[in-house]
């Protein structure tokens, strides 16, 4: 009897740490692909399909467009192109590069936010001399699909923006994508609300 009393108090206490883990962990929306893929349609009552088109291009070309990530297809029914942020990866902040897809009907938004890449700077190394100074010989530029990353349960752990030791605030890899991502979606709300005048 003490030994089954032993055995569900265990049980509990095991049920317990799985809850608070999974709480801290960020869950990544996927796509059929298996392609991490934020999406969501956004609702603009009254607003004409090209009132929402010209207001979130006018928004994508502010915000998101540059030389290095231009919008690659536009016409009154879709946006699409490529664009950056910023995660906390390994110690400092690296480039996540990702492809959005806008689509537009009347009153009607739909965003995607999908094929991100974890853009990494590797340098070939080369010790010299008494002092063993470092010299870089090579730099090659790696990238990594995030879902890569994602079987890694250490990235998605949350850290609540915990100062660092540069009073700069730390996240895991994927709370801090999930947290850029919000901050891209809130752009797309809020660009709905500026006026013309």
């Amino acid at each position: 009897m003490k030994l089954l009393l032993f055995l569900g108090i265990l049980s509990l206490n095991l049920n317990s740490i799985a809850q608070f883990d999974d709480e801290t962990i960020v869950n990544c929306p996927f796509d059929a692909d298996g392609k991490i893929n934020y999406t969501n349609v956004l609702e603009y009552e009254g607003m004409s399909q090209k009132d929402i088109y010209n207001k979130m291009k006018d928004h994508i070309r502010i915000t998101s467009a540059s030389k290095d990530y231009p919008i690659l297809i536009s016409d009154t029914n879709k946006i699409i192109g490529k664009s950056i942020i910023q995660a906390y990866y390994n110690g400092e902040y690296r480039d996540v590069v990702y492809s959005y897809k806008l689509y537009f009907r009347a009153g009607k938004l739909k965003y995607e936010l999908t094929d991100m890449v974890l853009t990494l700077v590797s340098n070939a190394k080369m010790q010299s001399g008494a002092f063993w100074t470092v010299d870089i010989i090579d730099e090659q530029i790696v990238k990594y699909p995030v879902e890569e990353k994602y079987k890694d349960k250490s990235y998605r752990k949350r850290k609540g923006g915990k100062m660092g030791v540069n009073l700069e605030k730390k996240y895991g890899f994927f709370e801090g994508i999930e947290i850029e991502v919000g901050k891209i979606v809130e752009g797309y709300k809020t660009a709905m609300l500026k006026k013309d005048w």
